[in-house]
């Protein structure tokens, strides 16, 4: 049925290149779930380790906030969950949210890049090119999604 462009009729309905944007997002929930229990249950730990390197720090970064960017953390996990199952089951809103993430990611990656270069920034923008180009993009994707 869908062949080429990441589309295989061989795997089900749901294209490859779909399933691998939809994993990725997975990989980041899951990411996002370990980082947000490990600021909830760790706070004291990360607070005592942020202030040991940095002592200016002290005064902005206490176990609060911290507890507070974990629940944040596990609360986006939430969403991005959301999103990833609607991008795997082919729902259009799906899509149209992902293209958006990965424009805001693209963005904020080039932001970064002009601030503080790291590598990992490449990865990052390889990243949400890749999401943001195949679903605003491909062929298949735009066939797809209903």
């Amino acid at each position: 049925m869908f062949r080429g462009e990441f589309g295989n009729s061989s795997l089900g309905k749901t294209p490859v290149g779909v399933k691998i944007v939809s994993i990725i997002y997975y990989i980041q929930v899951a990411l996002f779930i370990i980082m947000g229990l490990f600021m909830l249950f760790g706070a004291k730990r990360m607070t005592d380790v942020v202030i040991a390197a940095s002592p200016m720090l002290g005064e902005f970064v206490n176990v609060f906030l911290i507890r507070i960017v974990g629940i944040f953390l596990i609360a986006l996990a939430v969403v991005i969950f959301i999103i990833a199952r609607a991008i795997w089951k082919l729902k259009q809103w799906g899509r149209i949210v992902a293209i958006i993430f990965a424009i805001f990611g693209i963005i904020s990656v080039l932001i970064s890049m002009f601030t503080a270069f790291k590598w990992t920034l490449i990865i990052k923008l390889l990243i949400h090119s890749f999401i943001g180009g195949y679903l605003l993009f491909s062929r298949v994707s735009k066939r797809i999604f209903k």
